[in-house]
């Protein structure tokens, strides 16, 4: 490896796939498993019934 220049080895790209893989498995998983009689407005916005601690972590990561 040239000093200066970063290159993904074989262990990152397995990093990413098995990252890519459990967020795709959690999507399929609540895709076939979830309740079913959600509205948009519940999933994005919680149902409105969120505390304020999750939703300024949220405001600070996004702003971050």
């Amino acid at each position: 490896m040239a000093i200066g220049h970063s290159y993904f080895g074989v262990i990152d790209y397995v990093t990413v796939g098995v990252t890519l893989l459990i967020s795709l498995g959690i999507g399929v998983y609540h895709a076939v498993k979830g309740g079913g009689k959600e509205t948009n407005e519940d999933l994005l916005l919680g149902g409105r019934n969120m505390k304020a601690l999750p939703i300024a972590a949220s405001m600070l990561v996004t702003y971050l």
